[in-house]
């Protein structure tokens, strides 16, 4: 069923659509009605935890037994800096504004809470590594779904969808922003031409779009839920389709325009700046359905293959999931996925791999040539 469908629902229809997709556990329908979004946060409060793997009743019972270790465990070695981080947490949403400051202390007590209860719990250290940016991750789970099942649901992220954020480094991070634009030359080579040729523009301004799903960056609540409800739904490199159809959709009159007229051009600093001051008013359905387009055009696979594939296994691990080949195959904590072959060199869907098979054809076209001139010759 194409997004085109799902989005000529009315909001009743799609509703009910919600609602049976939740009582019969189809994640795959939920998945693809995705694409309209959830409609508000108390349907949320039953799909996403659907989607992320923990909607399981058994936590509930463990949950002081949890708190008891979150208490032992607490003083690990990110218990500062994430201390740091949630003070200067619940100012950034429009929700979040209206607070008074013994509201806001209360809000920031509990993500603090929420993050110490992930990264020192016992299990996790080790594993999981808290990296800023985290905190805005978990601030919008607990907005909406509260302490407790905000943990839950931040905790499976980590391990899921965002199991690269919380290693040691951002490595992962690095190599995927260098696919920016490759893709986005793909989509539109105009645009990339004019304004992201350039060897001194580097794609660091969408980090915080990766790594936090927007939220760093769009105000409206309500707008980072709809992209959330999307995200959770799609494949971990989904962020950056999204990415690359918010550039030519909802940028690109205003890039080419400060291209023609200012008097440096579009360099580094002028287009972190724009990025600084945009107005994230846009047209979602529109962006969210060009960036299922554009994945059906490009998938993972094929992107990998066509940029950077020698690259690939130096920078991303086996377990890493944006090797998935599809959404339906992330788990938490993985420890390998099906793109992970495409960097053999045995694999046809390796350019290696053509490589060889014609280096040996013509190897051994020579040697029958060579044997048949030999033979020729002896007799």
């Amino acid at each position: 069923v194409t997004f085109t469908v799902y989005n000529a629902m009315s909001d009743a229809q799609h509703l009910e659509r919600i609602q049976s997709a939740i009582s019969t556990r189809n994640i795959d329908e939920l998945r693809q009605l995705s694409r309209k979004g959830f409609i508000n946060n108390e349907v949320r409060r039953k799909v996403w935890p659907l989607l992320l793997g923990c909607d399981d009743d058994a936590h509930d019972a463990e949950s002081k037994t949890n708190n008891d270790q979150q208490q032992v465990n607490q003083k690990h070695s990110y218990y500062d800096q994430i201390k740091k981080d949630t003070i200067r947490s619940m100012h950034h949403f429009d929700v979040t504004k209206s607070y008074t400051l013994t509201e806001r202390q209360h809000q920031q007590q509990a993500l603090e809470r929420i993050l110490n209860g992930i990264f020192g719990k016992s299990e996790n250290i080790g594993n999981l590594h808290y990296t800023q940016g985290f905190h805005d991750l978990c601030s919008v789970f607990y907005i909406v779904c509260g302490e407790d099942l905000g943990q839950r649901l931040s905790e499976n992220l980590a391990k899921r969808h965002m199991r690269d954020l919380v290693r040691e480094n951002m490595n992962v991070y690095q190599f995927i922003l260098k696919l920016l634009f490759p893709l986005l030359s793909l989509c539109d080579a105009q645009l990339y031409e004019q304004c992201f040729s350039d060897q001194d523009i580097q794609s660091m301004f969408a980090l915080s779009w990766l790594i936090t799903w927007f939220a760093h960056n769009i105000e409206n609540f309500d707008d980072i839920t709809r992209l959330y409800d999307f995200f959770l739904s799609t494949h971990p490199l989904m962020p950056l389709y999204f990415s690359v159809s918010l550039i030519i959709h909802g940028c690109k009159e205003q890039l080419l325009h400060i291209k023609r007229t200012a008097e440096y051009g579009l360099d580094q600093g002028r287009l972190h700046q724009f990025f600084q001051e945009y107005d994230w008013n846009i047209n979602y359905d529109q962006i969210i359905m060009e960036a299922d387009r554009i994945f059906e055009r490009y998938p993972p696979h094929d992107l990998y293959r066509q940029f950077f594939i020698d690259e690939l296994s130096k920078n991303v691990p086996k377990d890493s999931p944006f090797l998935a080949r599809n959404v339906a195959e992330i788990e938490n904590m993985k420890n390998k996925y099906s793109l992970h072959s495409l960097t053999f060199s045995w694999n046809p869907q390796n350019p290696k791999f053509w490589k060889f098979v014609v280096f040996g054809t013509s190897m051994a076209v020579i040697a029958v040539a060579m044997y048949n001139q030999n033979y020729t010759g002896g007799n």
